[in-house]
């Protein structure tokens, strides 16, 4: 399990330890010396390094690694893009033996330290800062960021408007949501955790669950336990014009191995026989349509609310009806209530967000940015502006859901996963589930998954997209990048499941 923090909380942090604990100078040497036996350790060979430094902490750290470098035996030159302003980072530049470089130049390094700016940086890079993180990424060099690479935002993972593209990033104490939002997952490279101490500051509250962590959640089944112990799951979903989504959905559910007991599909009537048999495991549910579009039923629906998780809105579309069936499920429905796709389209399109405050049942909601920003527009929070969302996204979606007490399923490179108050960051996947379908899948194995095991909502929601995301690098690693589908990802859920 790893914990992950805002900028802004490491800032916090390194105060607090500051103002309790030890000295400021104290605590870059800690830093410093760590990556500095960090790199000696693995890169014992690569001994030409160029550090480049900027005026504040992070350059500061800079000259600690040079420095405690250069006593190991490594040829090490430091070019100062800042003349140093903190006083710390005065001292330990004249502690540094060999006359600094006022220019950058590329003398074929085995590696360049980026210490320019950290999480410090919050404003646009000037002309000469963008040049020179060009010319750092132009070359061979391999590529060590300290705490963020530079021209990274450490919260948000955008761009000002470019960063150093590490092969590694140290980053400090804890990693940072903007290491893995937005660009920060393309300029990071591989991340490791410097510590700074044991000491008792601020807790982070995101966690990274790994595959450790994931293990615990399936334990050996007892014997003595019949299908009815894991839960019943239905998928609400399909129309005319959108048959295959649900066709995915109940599809993971019945793949999955771990999941529900009882998976039922509930499709408009005319398309029966489309499903049928397609998965013999499967049972089946008919609701009245019209030209292939589900009708509201209150006698069938009411019939329907024993399910101990509904999936709805894959494949539905957003005519009035599919709105009258979401509205009575809020209102009488008492189990997990996941709401996907054309469910949050619905709910955008009718201005209904109001109906969450009423609910009677626990409600998960799985958009993907677009979808949230929707959301959004109709809700009380702020504007859908997708600029303004990806510079705030945890704080926005730690708001919306604690506002409307939902689960939050908030699907991106990376996703995002909160109830307001406990919070879960999950980081695999791959560019490969970029594809339709692979939402639909997601929102299906959620549900098995939240029917059969005995945790907390949120965190089974945490489980499932881990077990998505690496099912989606296994199809990737079996295929390839460009070609999976969701259905190649469906058939290594069980392989995941079983690692």
């Amino acid at each position: 399990m790893k914990y992950i923090i805002t900028a802004e909380e490491a800032k916090i942090i390194e105060q607090t330890i500051i103002k309790e604990y030890v000295s400021s100078l104290s605590l870059i040497e800690t830093v410093g010396k760590q990556i500095a036996n960090r790199i000696e350790q693995l890169y014992p060979n690569k001994k030409h390094i160029l550090v480049c430094t900027g005026s504040g902490g992070n350059g500061a750290d800079g000259y600690v690694i040079a420095t405690s470098l250069l006593e190991r035996g490594y040829d090490v030159d430091i070019y100062m893009h800042y003349q140093p302003i903190l006083e710390e980072t005065k001292i330990l530049k004249e502690r540094f033996p060999k006359q600094v470089l006022n220019s950058f130049i590329d003398k074929s390094y085995d590696i360049i330290i980026d210490s320019l700016f950290g999480i410090g940086l919050n404003r646009p890079l000037s002309s000469n800062d963008i040049k020179l993180i060009e010319e750092i990424n132009k070359t061979n060099s391999l590529k060590i960021s300290v705490d963020v690479p530079s021209g990274l935002n450490g919260t948000n993972g955008n761009l000002y408007p470019i960063s150093i593209k590490a092969n590694i990033t140290f980053t400090v104490q804890y990693e940072k949501t903007g290491l893995y939002l937005n660009d920060g997952i393309d300029s990071t490279g591989i991340i490791e955790v410097v510590s700074l101490g044991n000491y008792d500051v601020l807790k982070p509250n995101i966690i990274r669950l790994e595959q450790e962590d994931i293990k615990k959640f399936f334990p050996k089944r007892k014997r003595n336990t019949n299908k009815g112990t894991y839960g019943r799951t239905l998928i609400i979903g399909g129309s005319a014009s959108f048959c295959g989504a649900p066709y995915l959905s109940y599809s993971a559910l019945c793949s999955l191995l771990g999941g529900s007991g009882y998976a039922t599909l509930c499709i408009p009537a005319s398309l029966y026989s489309i499903y049928a048999l397609k998965n013999p495991e499967v049972t089946l549910e008919k609701m009245p349509d019209e030209d292939g579009n589900m009708l509201f039923d209150e006698e069938r629906i009411a019939k329907l609310l024993s399910f101990k998780t509904i999936v709805f809105g894959m494949g539905l579309g957003t005519k009035h009806n599919i709105f009258l069936i979401l509205s009575y499920l809020l209102q009488h429905y008492k189990g997990i209530l996941i709401i996907d796709a054309d469910g949050l389209n619905v709910l955008a399109i009718n201005n209904a967000l109001d109906l969450l405050y009423n609910k009677t049942c626990d409600v998960v909601l799985t958009p993907h940015l677009v979808e949230f920003s929707r959301l959004l527009s109709v809700s009380k929070l702020c504007n859908n502006n997708i600029k303004q969302l990806k510079e705030n996204e945890i704080s926005i979606a730690k708001e919306f859901a604690m506002e409307y007490k939902v689960t939050l399923v908030l699907k991106s490179a990376v996703t995002f996963i909160t109830n307001g108050f406990k919070n879960y960051l999950n980081i695999t996947g791959t560019p490969a589930m970029a594809k339709a379908g692979t939402g639909d899948t997601l929102a299906g194995l959620m549900g098995g998954i939240i029917s059969s095991l005995d945790e907390e909502i949120i965190t089974k929601c945490a489980i499932a997209c881990y077990v998505m995301g690496k099912a989606g690098e296994e199809a990737a690693i079996s295929l390839n990048e460009y070609s999976i589908l969701a259905s190649d990802i469906i058939k290594m859920i069980p392989k995941v499941i079983k690692e």
